[in-house]
């Protein structure tokens, strides 16, 4: 099964954090890409520095370019794993709000034995810190 996880790290403020498993066939040209809303700044600093991790200003998406993804990753062998820093910036409009911070990402690659596409969606990121236990949902919303 392949998936992606997408998570807002609380330890890691504004930081977005992007894991690929792989438990079937040695995947191919593996990219993930997501989308940052108008009031979400792209920062630049991606970690670790050599994943291939680039900011279209125009369209406003992220894209990881991974290549191939060999068989057991996450499984047998370390998760290919990334992130990257953002911005949010909230508005007048965002007051009592959750707003989107990424939307929900993309995994793309071509499975080598079989010779298909492969894809899974991640879910979308917003103000919910969901991973935090002590997260509360009135901490998620914009205050003045």
């Amino acid at each position: 099964m392949n998936h992606i996880n997408i998570r807002k790290m609380p330890m890691m403020k504004d930081s977005i954090v992007w894991t690929v498993v792989n438990s079937s066939n040695m995947l191919r040209g593996g990219e993930v890409k997501a989308t940052l809303p108008s009031y979400v700044r792209w920062i630049g600093i991606v970690a670790p520095p050599q994943e291939q991790v680039i900011f279209n200003e125009t369209e406003r998406t992220v894209l990881w370019k991974l290549g191939d993804v060999t068989v057991g990753t996450g499984i047998t062998i370390p998760a290919r794993e990334v992130s990257f820093q953002i911005g949010f910036l909230p508005s007048v409009s965002h007051i009592g709000e959750v707003p989107l911070i990424v939307s929900g990402a993309l995994f793309e690659a071509t499975d080598s034995f079989a010779g298909v596409n492969v894809n899974a969606q991640g879910r979308a990121v917003d103000t919910r810190l969901d991973t935090d236990p002590q997260f509360s949902i009135d901490e998620s919303k914009v205050v003045q």
